[in-house]
């Protein structure tokens, strides 16, 4: 799958923007409760949807969250390297930043902030 850093980036900032004070947790019942999850599954194992920041950036472009799901517990930069293709350096380390961010409990649009220098909330400077 071909995305770019432009796509990703928009994709991720536009996520953000839709819940700015969301804090990330996992669903209580599961056995990885205290991980962040790319996908949330119900009690029965069922998929459910996306869950943190990056799962839902990723499915947003089209990555089916069975595959998604496959990647459970890999860095976000392994995940998109496997996923993807065309994405810079620069942006998995933002990436990486933000899913970290995340992971240790700032709000959505706090921890995109901190990574990129820019708001989610706002329009982004030209040029990103």
């Amino acid at each position: 799958m071909t995305i770019t850093d432009d796509t990703l980036m928009k994709t991720l900032r536009q996520v953000v923007a839709e819940k700015p004070t969301h804090v990330y947790e996992g669903p209580e019942y599961s056995e990885r409760a205290d991980d962040c999850l790319y996908v949330h599954r119900d009690e029965t194992g069922a998929i459910e949807g996306p869950g943190c920041v990056m799962g839902h950036a990723l499915h947003r472009l089209g990555v089916p969250l069975e595959e998604l799901a496959l990647y459970e517990g890999l860095a976000i930069a392994c995940v998109v390297g496997h996923l993807t293709s065309g994405i810079s350096q620069g942006t998995e380390e933002i990436l990486r930043r933000v899913q970290t961010l995340q992971d240790e409990g700032s709000p959505w649009s706090e921890a995109y902030e901190l990574a990129t220098g820019h708001s989610a909330i706002s329009e982004p400077p030209s040029g990103d």
